[in-house]
């Protein structure tokens, strides 16, 4: 037997100890897979030490071809040379000790190049005792000492130096140290190998988690001798370069796995200050400070009450949580990391208390998988269900328990989410703090506006609350912030008009435009969408709205609607003159800034317009919605141009008694193009332009009167009056002067014709 180290040096309780990891690298990657080995049992035939089953005989022999036994040397001579070694099984077995762990560790190896040299350990790890057994034969135990190899630290490293090859069992003592100093747990660097088992005794009553860990199996045993427990833990963890072993003090278990409520109150001590006093000598106390962080939602019907509980260790370690809950509050979730399970149990009062023995709290207990260390935030929410959406209700504490917690303070926030009043009643142990003190962990949290805000320093705190629902009144959900009506007649009298709305809505499903005549619909788009319009009982025209999208500036965002359409009967202007009328339909939503531009035939005067209940303009204050260009929709929908688009037209008769809403054509001719989506269609924009605008249009229809005249006409009146004004002065002047008197005017009433005529060609 080989050893470096001979003994280890003997330490007290009261000797300052080293912490470390035990962390190295190893450099594994020229190892063979253990696997590939008993397939390949037959290169080892031709080693220089013959196989074991030609031992009993002398007189062997193989046969072979020549190519399969230079296959065969090939692919040994490439074993030796890649994988000069492969680590079959590693086998640990640990004691927890007072200020260190001690470890056996076996190692089950094969050798292929005696020049290798196997890393098994970090160099940070005493060796107290190695021993070697070696067999030539690679299938075979060994069981002879090997004396000819040995263990040495090598670039940080505990390595081996295998004398020649075959198959090694390597036997080790090491210490090693505790990763912190509350001595709950060590780790250290291992070889890769194929199989790997550890065996932990703690000598006392622990939970212990081993990472990684496939098969995890854990016992607590008695002394006979000496009544002391120890807990022994067996493990089967995967090939891994580093493992690590933890545990934590094992609580005594409660009675609250009883069916029948047990007496559990806050003036009993908790599992964990009952085995406070059986710590072992050496062992750190567990204290730990808890921070609050309550919200309070208030609701209709319902108040839904969250809690983050942030548990900062101080000292030791927890692996167990309780937390007591007011009856009132019924726990819907328990949330963190690493849960292994959550339980509630009822809490009775003592029954030596006068009281009776109606439930008052809830014990709220978590477990998790492995002990934590530094912070801990849990989170549970509940809810207490309202008698209505108006009710008066007490909200009870939610407190930590135990004898490791030191100090327990937090904030609490009340805030509504829906259309109620809330009161403070009453309040106990809580501090109203102003809305700039809460934490902004805290207001993130919040989803809508905050009501009441409070500390606390002592968790048993109670609040009362007066909530009333008021009665909701209707708003507005969809609104035109400006429209744009377009209308155009032709010189042979065809109507055609164009709506252009810019929409924000939230709820509202369709515009309903009320059309007083017989119209033809030829194009619908929303939002740059061609969309099928439909027809209510009534004749009213309904177009599908999307809802506003995004926020600009905390608004809604606006969206385009359009709708062309034609009149089914011609206006005919007269040469005479006369009024001409147009109107436009009744839009159901109000629309904020309405504005009007009229395209009329330029071989007319157009004069007042006074008799219209919207007022006529010089010129628009900001621009009006456009909509969608043709050019522009072609290239986005992909439409072919309009050339047939008379063929896509919806013919609309408001005095058609159908009234299932369905059949949208006038007449037979167009019956299948009803439900389908129309074209994009633009209206000529030329001719003489009137403008009108009005504020805030509320249902209403748009009526314009405007009184025009000929050309032809008002060059006949001018005439008629120069010829008065002439035959007036012919009575009392000369004749010469008459003449001269004539030419001049003349030439005014040429000039005045040329200059209407020139005004005209600008206006246009």
């Amino acid at each position: 037997m080989r050893s470096l180290i001979s003994s280890a040096v003997s330490c007290s309780d009261d000797q300052d100890t080293y912490y470390n990891d035990n962390s190295c690298d190893l450099g594994q990657s020229k190892q063979l897979n253990a696997t590939n080995i008993v397939t390949d049992n037959e290169i080892y035939s031709y080693n220089s030490t013959p196989h074991n089953s030609f031992k009993d005989s002398d007189n062997g022999q193989i046969k072979l071809s020549l190519k399969d036994w230079t296959e065969l040397v090939k692919e040994k001579d490439y074993i030796d040379l890649k994988y000069p070694y492969s680590i079959g099984s590693a086998h640990y077995v640990g004691v927890s000790q007072s200020l260190l762990v001690e470890l056996q560790c076996t190692y089950d190896i094969l050798v292929f190049n005696c020049d290798t040299k196997v890393p098994l350990l970090p160099a940070s790890m005493a060796l107290t005792q190695s021993h070697i057994k070696f067999s030539s034969s690679p299938v075979d135990t060994p069981t002879e000492t090997d004396d000819s190899s040995c263990m040495a630290a090598e670039e940080g490293a505990l390595k081996f130096f295998p004398n020649q090859t075959g198959r090694y069992i390597v036997t080790l003592v090491v210490l090693s140290n505790y990763l912190s100093n509350k001595r709950n747990g060590f780790g250290f660097s291992t070889p890769i190998s194929t199989s790997n088992q550890i065996s932990i005794t703690v000598p006392r009553q622990v939970q212990i988690k081993v990472d990684p860990s496939a098969n995890h199996q854990e016992e607590i045993t008695t002394d006979p001798t000496s009544s002391n427990r120890s807990t022994i833990s067996s493990s089967r963890f995967p090939p891994t370069s580093y493992i690590k072993v933890q545990w934590t003090e094992l609580e005594h278990d409660l009675t609250l796995g009883s069916p029948t409520p047990t007496p559990v109150g806050d003036s009993l001590p908790s599992a964990a200050q009952t085995f406070a006093s059986l710590l072992s000598k050496g062992s750190v106390p567990n204290k730990a400070t808890v921070q609050q962080y309550s919200l309070c939602t208030v609701g209709e019907g319902v108040v839904l009450f969250k809690n983050s509980i942030k548990y900062t260790l101080v000292s030791g370690s927890l692996s167990t949580f309780e937390i007591i809950v007011g009856n009132a509050l019924n726990i819907q979730s328990v949330d963190g990391l690493d849960i292994k399970k959550w339980e509630a149990y009822p809490v009775v009062p003592d029954s030596s208390s006068e009281s009776n023995t109606k439930v008052t709290d809830h014990l709220v207990k978590v477990s998790l998988n492995s002990p934590v260390e530094s912070t801990y935030t849990l989170s549970i929410v509940s809810e207490i269900i309202m008698n209505g959406t108006s009710d008066n209700i007490v909200i009870p504490s939610v407190r930590c328990r135990g004898k490791e917690i030191s100090r327990e303070i937090g904030f609490l926030v009340v805030e509504s989410t829906a259309n109620v009043q809330v009161d403070q009643v009453s309040r106990e142990s809580l501090t109203r703090i102003d809305k700039t003190e809460v934490p902004s962990s805290l207001l993130k949290q919040t989803t809508g506006p905050i009501l009441l805000s409070y500390k606390f320093l002592d968790p048993n705190y109670k609040i009362g609350l007066n909530i009333t629902k008021h009665t909701d009144l209707q708003v507005l959900v969809s609104v035109i912030e400006s429209a744009h009506f377009i209308s155009t007649l032709s010189s042979e009298g065809s109507l055609l008009k164009k709506l252009v709305f810019l929409v924000r809505n939230t709820q509202q499903q369709y515009i309903r435009i009320k059309i007083p005549h017989q119209f033809e619909i030829w194009s619908t788009i929303v939002a740059n969408n061609a969309v099928k319009p439909a027809l209510d009982e009534t004749g009213t025209v309904m177009i599908p709205l999307n809802k506003s999208t995004g926020l600009e500036k905390g608004i809604q965002n606006t969206f385009t609607v359009e709708l062309v359409y034609k009149h089914k009967e011609d206006v005919k202007l007269s040469k005479n003159g006369g009024n001409l009328r147009i109107t436009f339909p009744v839009v159901d939503i109000p629309i904020s800034n309405l504005y009007v531009s009229l395209y009329l035939p330029s071989n007319y005067y157009y004069g007042d317009t006074t008799k219209s209940n919207i007022k006529e303009v010089s010129h628009f204050t900001r621009a009006p919605p456009k909509g969608l260009s043709l050019a522009r929709g072609r290239v986005a929908q992909g439409m072919p141009p309009p050339q047939s688009q008379l063929a896509n037209v919806n013919h609309f008769d408001k005095n058609d008694d159908d009234g299932d809403g369905e059949d949208l054509a006038g007449g037979q001719d167009n019956d299948n193009t009803a439900g389908l989506k129309p074209v994009i269609v633009n209206i000529p924009t030329t001719g003489t332009q009137i403008k009108l605008h009005q504020l805030l249009v509320l249902s209403k229809e748009i009526e314009i009167t405007c009184k025009y005249n000929s050309h032809s006409k008002v060059g006949k009146w001018l005439l008629d009056q120069l010829q008065a004004l002439l035959w007036r002065f012919s009575d009392f002047m000369p004749p010469t002067r008459y003449i001269r008197f004539s030419v001049i005017i003349l030439f005014i009433a040429m000039f005045v014709k040329f200059s209407w005529f020139i005004i005209q060609k600008i206006i246009n």
